[in-house]
């Protein structure tokens, strides 16, 4: 007898409200994680650009 596997999905939202100080600090942490977000981005394409195989 074979059996499926059924997943549910499920998902939350919840709602922040920071102090000022707070916010500064969680927009400064969203800028610098979207900096070494395309810094990754930029390096595998080079990287991809000089060792491509073929």
């Amino acid at each position: 007898m074979r059996y499926e596997q059924s997943v549910i999905l499920r998902g939350f939202r919840y709602r922040l409200d920071p102090l000022p100080e707070q916010e500064a600090l969680l927009r400064q942490c969203a800028g610098v994680c979207r900096l070494v977000y395309n810094l990754a981005l930029e390096q595998r394409s080079t990287w991809g650009r000089r060792h491509r195989l073929g």
